[in-house]
Formats: structure tokens, C-alpha cells, sequence
């Protein structure tokens, strides 16, 4: 193990604390929505819901980063950031899924599509995100 790998878990304490003083305000969760039509859309939806812990720092994209990007942003993207490092690139993008699946990032029950890969920091790593359109609030259980 590295001093990194070591110190994560130390890192990870200090988000639960920004969680327990309050300081995080929304929710974020992955969830797997799995059609019984084998066809996104069609059929009854089953979700599986998982929070992201300790909660991930949600905002707006940051004005110069949207005027350097040229183009990537849409409105209503957020950055999601802060996100714990021992999460893997398919726990936040969902990997591969099977036929009549789909995949999102919940903000508020709101539902959201990842757009990119997962950008990677020491010891965390940050999404962008796009509101599903057509999509109803999916609440957990």
C-alpha cells in the first residue's frame, strides 16, 4: 500500500464531517434502472439505488471553466466533486449494461447522465452531468 492509499480512508473522514456539520445539501446517489421490456422505456422499471458516501460537493460549472471548454457545457450541467476515490470509474458510469438498462446519477431524485469519463485527483474524483430529459424524479425507497 501507498501513503495515498493510506491516507484515504483519513480523507474520506473529513467529507462524513463536512456531511454531519451539514455543509453538503444534496443528495447523489447512482441508480440502475432495469426494464422488463428489455427496451429502456418499456415495461416496469425496477431501481436500485445506491448513495454516494460521503456526499459529493454538487455545483454549477464554474463560469470559466464553461468559457474555456468551448462548447462542452450545456446549461444545467453540474460538476459533481469531492467524490471519494475508493469508488471505481463503473461505480460512478455504471460499466457496461445489459440490454434494457440504464444508468444515472441521482442529485436531489433528480436523474442525471454522466458526460465523460470520471476525472481523477489525488484523492478524489469529479463528474459532469446532464439532466435526462423526459425523465420523472425517482425517489428511494
Amino acid at each position: 500500500m501507498s501513503l495515498r492509499d493510506d491516507l484515504l480512508g483519513v480523507v474520506d473522514g473529513g467529507r462524513l464531517l463536512a456531511d454531519t456539520l451539514g455543509l453538503r445539501q444534496r443528495t447523489v446517489a447512482t441508480c440502475l434502472t432495469v426494464w422488463s421490456g428489455n427496451v429502456a422505456g418499456r415495461g416496469t422499471a425496477t431501481h436500485t439505488i445506491t448513495p454516494i458516501t460521503p456526499t459529493p460537493k454538487v455545483r454549477e460549472p464554474p463560469g470559466r471553466l464553461v468559457a474555456e471548454a468551448g462548447g462542452k457545457f450545456v446549461e444545467g450541467d453540474l460538476q459533481i466533486t469531492k467524490i471519494s476515490a475508493t469508488l471505481s470509474d463503473d461505480d460512478l458510469t455504471g460499466g457496461t449494461l445489459a440490454t434494457g438498462s440504464e444508468w444515472a446519477i441521482l442529485v436531489d431524485g433528480f436523474p442525471y447522465r454522466v458526460v465523460g469519463a470520471p476525472t481523477r485527483k489525488n484523492f478524489a474524483a469529479e463528474l459532469l452531468v446532464r439532466r435526462m430529459t423526459g425523465r420523472a424524479v425517482i425517489v428511494a425507497p
